[in-house]
């Protein structure tokens, strides 16, 4: 049974789920509106809505899904380590946060219906799929007799605990939606506005004063306004707790001495690989990379290692050959003769321009012609001129070693009796080729390689690190990081922006600890030279952003411009409010010649989120809707400038039938219970203050 692969495969659809007393206030949010880290305490790994997680809890769960892991793959990645850690982080809170509402709310599942969607008339759609599985007819039997087995057979017990207690979170979730969407609910009023709302049309003049006309330096903003908005809006600007480093990376490279020792190695084996008897031993015992037992055409081959063995007979021993931190030796082991041929060439692909038989004769013709020029001129030249096809138009038509079955029809076997040099026409089902075979051989080759990676011997690793503590020392002095490390010669990096959550720097392997400590560290500080399979690392804390409310400095980007323009506002008003006129077009003569302008809007409604020509202006957009045909408004503080607007036409709809009045509750229903599924869950971790210390464990 794959009962834990089915888990995985819908993991996604266990959402988690808000208590009752919490619904009020965020169904309120959802429907209208479209702390520092503990330091004492060992064994802390978070906490969760004020209750602490402690980390042997936590990491029994994290080593059950490491072994679950294990069992689909031989060998476990950092990557997938990692994945599996936030997994089951991610499941603990959500199941910690679901129990207690769930329990607070009264809703529990008992025995007996578990058993029921097991084998009740209407099983659990999972057991039901479980069960159902490579076209399986439905058996309430088979699935008693799979309960029953499971009593006697630890394995499948096993299994079915965890299946179980999947569809029994699916059961109270699917429970708690079902209450929280049955308080949902839309009166006859509320589907009357929403249909006056969207169906009356208001045309109007609006005069406008766009914030840009006033110049920036003329409205200072303080610090002090700065965090009297901060104040008022703090909710809108917090932090997380974030790091950004600079630092330097020094790769741990082989140098000279480590290239020379590692060819010293490979050149003492030559005549002994030459001899021996035993390559598979051989190779096993002395090369980084395992014998290849296969045999391959010569076209099969490496194309570095085609040049190597042209003319190189068995048992010889090619090299030592230098590749990219490699150097290898190269013999050929075995060659044996195949019934296929293998043929490399070159070819003008000519294909008919339509369907008749004159478009394919047409075609033919024209083929044979090209092989008559093929003979004597430039195929190259013939190739860019002539081919329909286009990956190789422009190559000289070269397909190298051709894989058989690309072209359909008898191509295949008019290929074989074709001589080398001499063009020939061939039809395939892609029309006719002007084809020249370079090369044919029935050869197959067993090729046997010694590998020795080129890499940073123990002395080179030691200079290295040294050279890493002595630039580590520089700094520790309060020299500039920057100027220092380029004195150095070493690349400064920037990180990006570090969290709890995070497991590398910069997608660097093995930089978890460089994480830890970043997130314990304050700005400006220097870290230890830290050691991964492949560098050494030196960081600098750059920026440091603690958990809270952000400050005037972090802020000022976010808000100076908000600010600013009320401030521009507050003119814009004094000036207009001194224009006695109810004229537009006067009031905007009146104002700084060429800084009003006015325009029209016609047929807007309050359910619009943009106005044609102002853009998102909901201050607008509801005084407008509050004016009668013929009224002008006060100027109006928008997002982008100061208004005026001057209803000219208000057309109301006919009164809606009941009908129609019954559909749009029915959709003001249904969409209210959809949000219930796709906004609460989230809302939940809003509230519940969720603090993730799992980086100084993990």
């Amino acid at each position: 049974m794959a009962f834990i692969s089915k888990i995985r495969e819908n993991v996604g659809l266990v959402i988690g789920l808000i208590g009752l007393a919490l619904v009020a206030f965020i169904l309120t949010d959802l429907f209208q509106s479209s702390t520092s880290f503990m330091r004492a305490g060992g064994d802390i790994i978070g906490e969760v809505s004020g209750t602490e997680v402690k980390y042997q809890e936590f990491n029994e769960l994290y080593q059950k899904g490491l072994a679950a892991e294990q069992k689909n793959a031989t060998e476990i990645t950092d990557d997938q380590r990692y994945a599996v850690l936030d997994r089951t982080w991610n499941q603990f809170v959500d199941d910690y946060i679901n129990n207690h509402q769930y329990s607070s709310s009264g809703i529990n599942i008992s025995g007996r219906e578990v058993l029921d969607m097991f084998t009740g008339p209407n099983p659990n759609q999972y057991v039901y799929q479980e069960f159902t599985r490579n076209g399986q007819a439905w058996d309430v039997n088979r699935v008693k007799q799979v309960l029953k087995n499971s009593q006697t057979n630890a394995e499948l017990k096993s299994s079915l605990a965890v299946f179980e207690d999947f569809i029994v979170k699916q059961r109270k979730q699917e429970k708690f939606l079902n209450l929280l969407k049955g308080a949902m609910f839309a009166s006859d009023n509320e589907a009357l506005r929403k249909y006056n709302d969207e169906n009356t049309k208001i045309s109007f003049n609006f005069l406008s004063v766009n914030y840009g006309v006033l110049t920036d330096s003329l409205y200072k903003v303080t610090d002090e306004e700065i965090q009297k908005y901060i104040n008022e809006h703090s909710k809108q600007y917090q932090n997380q707790l974030t790091a950004t480093l600079k630092f330097v990376e020094i790769p741990k490279l082989p140098n000279q001495r480590d290239s020379i020792e590692a060819l010293t190695y490979i050149e003492n084996l030559i005549e002994s690989f030459k001899n021996t008897k035993s390559n598979s031993s051989f190779i096993g015992a002395k090369s980084s990379e395992k014998f290849d037992t296969l045999y391959k055409a010569y076209g099969e081959l490496e194309p570095k290692i085609q040049t190597l063995l042209e003319g190189v007979e068995k048992d010889s021993v090619i090299g030592p050959v230098f590749e990219d931190r490699k150097i290898r030796l190269v013999k050929i082991t075995d060659i044996k003769s195949d019934s296929l041929l293998r043929i490399k060439l070159k070819h003008i692909l000519i294909t008919p321009k339509g369907m008749t038989p004159k478009d394919t004769a047409d075609a033919l013709a024209q083929a044979i012609d090209l092989s008559k020029k093929a003979a004597s001129g430039d195929f190259n030249q013939l190739v860019a001129e002539f081919s329909d096809d286009g990956q190789t138009k422009y190559n000289g038509g070269d397909l190298g070693w051709y894989t058989r079955g690309k072209y359909k029809g008898e191509f295949d076997k008019k290929l074989d009796q074709s001589p080398i040099g001499k063009p020939s026409v061939i039809k395939s089902d892609q029309g006719f080729h002007v084809v020249v075979v370079l090369d044919k051989t029935s050869k197959l080759y067993q090729v046997g390689t010694v590998v020795r990676n080129i890499y940073a011997g123990s002395n080179t690793v030691r200079e290295l690190f040294r050279r890493a503590d002595k630039l580590k020392n520089a700094l520790a002095e309060g020299r500039n990081f920057d100027e220092t490390c380029k004195k150095a010669g070493i690349e400064v990096k920037t990180s990006q922006a570090i969290s709890p959550s995070s497991h590398t720097v910069s997608n660097i392997k093995g930089t978890q600890q460089i994480c830890a400590w970043a997130m314990d560290g304050k700005k400006g500080d220097i870290s230890k030279v830290f050691e991964t399979e492949s560098s050494f690392i030196l960081a600098l804390i750059d920026v440091k952003t603690e958990k809270g409310t952000k400050t005037v400095e972090e802020a000022r980007p976010l808000v100076e411009k908000k600010i600013m323009n009320e401030k521009k506002a507050v003119k814009i008003i004094e000036d207009l409010n001194k224009i006695k006129s109810k004229d537009l077009q006067q009031i905007k003569t009146a104002y700084k010649e060429g800084s009003a302008y006015v325009s029209n809007v016609k047929d807007a409604d309050f359910s619009m989120a943009f106005i044609p020509g102002l853009g998102s202006e909901p201050k607008v957009l509801g005084t407008v809707c509050s004016l009668s045909k013929g009224q002008i408004s006060k100027p109006i503080e928008g997002m982008n400038g100061v208004y005026i607007v001057q209803v000219t036409d208000v057309v109301k709809p006919s009164a809606p039938a009941g009908e129609a009045i019954a559909k749009i509750k029915e959709t003001a229903l249904s969409s209210k219970k959809s949000q219930i599924t796709s906004k609460v869950p989230n809302g939940i971790k809003d509230q519940a203050e969720v603090k993730d210390l799992r980086y100084k464990f993990f």
